[in-house]
């Protein structure tokens, strides 16, 4: 889990330093489910709010906006218009998608086959 958090991190580290060289104001936008919101982290402070108040990110630069929405999956964003809805508002310069393989229904099958086939489906 730590080294997804990493690898995320790296992503948006070389993205917003491209982008920063020819716009003065960055947005980045989180948008996904609960894990991208964080939840379980102490005040729901996740991976994205920690990135921009903790100095890891130039805040004078980037603006931080999380739009996710609890329970959300891949399905929920599109029929309930959430990209227009929550995501277009913000004006993202950069997006980080967080999703979680629960909300996609991994935890609903009643045998490891059906958790097998619900996991093809992201690969």
């Amino acid at each position: 889990m730590k080294r997804i958090f990493l690898q995320i991190f790296v992503f948006v580290c070389i993205s917003c330093t491209a982008l920063a060289q020819n716009n003065p104001s960055i947005n980045v936008t989180f948008f996904g489910s609960s894990v991208c919101h964080g939840a379980g982290a102490e005040e729901h402070h996740g991976y994205g709010w920690q990135l921009f108040h903790n100095g890891a990110i130039d805040t004078s630069k980037y603006k931080y906006f999380n739009s996710s929405t609890g329970g959300d999956n891949t399905i929920k964003i599109e029929k309930e218009d959430r990209i227009f809805r929550k995501l277009y508002p913000t004006d993202p310069d950069i997006v980080v998608f967080g999703l979680s393989l629960a909300n996609e229904g991994i935890m609903t099958p009643q045998n490891d086959n059906g958790r097998e086939q619900i996991v093809e489906q992201f690969r």
